[in-house]
């Protein structure tokens, strides 16, 4: 009976090995090949499946301008982005292959990918343009110069074609190749008129571009919009109304004002409207009888500030202004002091540089180049481990929101221990950085050799046949089966652990009743015994 007991729970702790052995993740859903427009913004979802539920740690090689970030996890998925920084006209043209990893400690998925930066032709840039009033009592001629800039071209004149005209097509508006504009005033013309001008630039250069995102012409053209009042006599605007939505001119550094004013021109021109903090512009408003504007002067302000609004018809101005005294409100945690304008919701997306090579802390503080508090909080993260002063390290990295949110809530870090080790390389059994990258898992990817993976279609770490079996997560199947995917391996898993948990209840019952049975067959040998001695 002790025998058959004793082979029962081997058997459960075979089964159990077999259904709790660690499995690889995957990579799944993400392209090889992806292109890219330059300036656009650029995001890419997938996921990653990991049987176990295991915690995951993720990258990419070599990190920078593209970078990962886990975004949800329920296991045994895990949704992870691959997104960029500013893709700018210096990242363009090129083409980048950098290989994505995800790692749960003992195995590892990676996932080479070509990400191509397709130049843009970027649409010039129009200055504002302010509105017009011309006086036909003192203005014999008009003149307006028009300033534009753009990424390919610069802000050269004859870099661009330009066009205007008129709502009416009436006034005969002219324009010139530097992106002047003349006009003869006329009496015929009196009123106000909504004048369009436009600016084209030479487009592209194709000669050595991997491509151009454009959809027909490879030219791109910009039109702004502005006023023109043609009066025999002007009249100033004139501020009607004005408000704030905080009556107290004593106010807290992060009190959220919204300001608004309501104005008038007799010769019915919208004039404009300009906002200064402090002397500053901050905003310009065109086109409407009212205009507000919101801000708030942001944490760890203090003293007194100004805000003021101008308007103007282009010869005259009107202007009010509002005088707060300020006190300081601390920044929360996680917040830079700057101000804050407007209601906008930012999501910190932060893409971090490889980490550096691995230095002695000690070393590192008697040379000055760590804190006193950086130094004991290694020391003591170090000790954690079991390394001594010898073999503290740390490395150093540097990360950036991509979003300028202007919070650090959710910054990775930047400072972390490491084993340090005086000639990392490829053979010396530790996950370390050297000769230009990281390893993903020790002595293997990165700048080593490639690490194992259940996707590379090789048989190379423990896998029953290519990429199957072992401790990857798909099932080797017979020629004539379909590979069975990966969500019925899990609910396959699931349930020969939930079958091991039933029969290890039934074992320990049937082990109860055995213990149990045997003691009630002892007790009437004790009792006979009890019995012939007396």
């Amino acid at each position: 009976m002790r025998k058959g007991v004793i082979l029962l729970a081997v058997a459960l702790v075979l089964l159990i090995g077999i259904a709790t052995a660690n499995t690889a993740p995957l990579i799944h859903d993400i392209s090889s090949d992806i292109v890219v427009c330059e300036s656009s913004p650029f995001s890419v979802k997938f996921e990653v499946v990991d049987l176990d539920g295991d915690s995951l740690t993720m990258g990419i090689s070599p990190s920078g301008p593209f970078y990962v970030r886990p975004i949800s996890s329920e296991p045994p998925i895990t949704k992870v982005e691959l997104f960029s920084e500013n893709l700018t006209k210096a990242l363009s043209n090129k083409a980048y292959e950098p290989t994505i990893f995800v790692s749960d400690g003992e195995f590892i998925d990676k996932k080479d990918i070509k990400i191509t930066v397709v130049e843009s032709n970027t649409p010039p840039s129009i200055d504002f343009l302010s509105v017009e009033t011309i006086n036909l009592d003192n203005s014999p001629g008009f003149q307006k110069q028009i300033h534009v800039t753009d990424k390919e071209s610069g802000s050269t004149p004859e870099s661009f074609s330009f066009s205007v005209t008129d709502s009416q097509d009436l006034l005969g508006l002219k324009v010139n190749d530097t992106g002047l504009i003349t006009y003869s005033p006329s009496k015929a013309h009196l009123g106000v008129h909504s004048v369009e001008v436009c600016a084209t630039d030479n487009g592209l250069d194709l000669e050595g571009k991997i491509g151009v995102c454009a959809q027909e012409d490879i030219k791109s053209t910009t039109c702004k919009k502005f006023e023109l009042a043609i009066v025999e006599a002007n009249t100033p605007p004139t501020i009607l109304l004005f408000n704030s939505t905080n009556s107290s001119s004593r106010i807290a550094s992060t009190d959220k004002i919204t300001f608004q004013i309501y104005k008038y021109d007799p010769e019915g021109l919208h004039p404009d409207t300009y906002w200064y903090v402090d002397g500053k512009l901050k905003e310009i408003d065109a086109g409407e009888n009212t205009d507000s504007f919101t801000y708030s002067f942001g944490c760890e302000v203090w003293g007194r500030h100004k805000i003021k609004a101008t308007i103007s018809d282009g010869m005259f101005n009107d202007s009010v202004y509002w005088v707060f005294d300020v006190f300081s409100v601390n920044c929360l945690e996680g917040t830079v002091p700057r101000e804050k304008v407007g209601d906008d919701v930012c999501e910190e997306k932060w893409g971090c540089t490889d980490w550096g090579l691995c230095q002695n802390a000690l070393e590192s503080n008697h040379a000055g180049n760590l804190i006193v508090e950086e130094y004991q909080d290694l020391k003591q993260r170090c000790e954690a481990r079991g390394w001594d002063e010898n073999t503290c390290g740390y490395q150093l990295r540097a990360c950036t929101d991509v979003d300028n949110c202007n919070t650090v809530l959710k910054k990775p870090l930047e400072i972390i221990p490491c084993y340090f080790s005086l000639n990392p390389g490829c053979s010396d059994t530790i996950q370390n950085c050297h000769d230009g990258g990281c390893e993903f898992l020790a002595d293997c990817g990165g700048p080593c050799t490639p690490c194992p993976t259940c996707s590379d279609k090789i048989k190379n770490h423990g896998e029953d046949e290519v990429d199957c079996g072992g401790p990857c997560p798909e099932k080797c199947v017979e020629d004539n089966e379909e590979p069975q995917p990966t969500s019925q391996n899990s609910f396959a898993k699931l349930s020969m652990v939930l079958a091991i948990i039933v029969a290890l209840a039934i074992a320990l019952i049937q082990m109860m009743r055995i213990i149990k049975n045997k003691k009630a067959l002892e007790e009437p040998s004790k009792s006979s015994l009890v019995v012939a001695y007396e």
